[in-house]
């Protein structure tokens, strides 16, 4: 006796690029277009209001422009088949995961984004401290100007969160000399 192939719920996008490496037996994409239509691999199309992901692989793509992030939350909040989802946020602040969390649904994250995103931080603090806008500016203007600009060493930073980004990524105290006071919802050291 044959057992059903548990659908997988993710975006065209995430279908196109990452399907091949996903594929194995046991499972099946249930493919959400960019206009929020679902379809199967064979190209059947698959009634939202009926849908029955049992995993719902959550990408980047679905913060695009265009997304079908709507209709996708709207469906894995439907969902009563929905057993786990991967989500593409850093962080689980949004109240749809403590919502899928009561109902028993695995919830997890990748932590890809902690250094790219402390790094941007990193680049807007240098850009505020130091005012490259001035040095663009005179780029621009093909122009050499010099001007003051304040020191991030010994100034003294609150981070929110020790996840990915607060925990690991940010600046430490070594590499830019700065003071910095972390806060988490959790308990725990610094």
């Amino acid at each position: 006796m044959a057992v059903a192939a548990e659908p997988i719920l993710l975006t065209s996008v995430a279908y196109e690029r990452f399907w091949d490496q996903l594929e194995r037996p046991g499972v099946e994409p249930l493919i959400m277009e960019k206009d929020g239509r679902l379809r199967t691999e064979a190209g059947d199309s698959v009634d939202r209001d009926t849908a029955s992901p049992a995993i719902a692989w959550g990408t980047s793509d679905l913060y695009a422009e265009g997304s079908p992030i709507r209709a996708f939350l709207g469906l894995i909040r439907r969902a009563s088949s929905l057993r786990w989802f991967q989500s593409p946020a850093a962080g689980y602040d949004d109240p749809i995961f403590a919502e899928l969390a009561r109902r028993g649904v695995r919830i997890t994250n990748a932590h890809v984004n902690g250094i790219p995103i402390a790094e941007f931080v990193m680049r807007a603090v240098l850009d505020h401290f130091q005012r490259a806008e001035l040095w663009r500016e005179a780029s621009a203007a093909r122009a050499w100007r010099t001007h003051d600009w304040r020191e991030v060493s010994g100034t003294t930073w609150l981070v929110v969160g020790l996840g990915s980004i607060g925990g690991g990524g940010c600046p430490t105290r070594e590499g830019v000399r700065c003071d910095r006071h972390r806060l988490s919802q959790e308990p725990g050291p610094e």
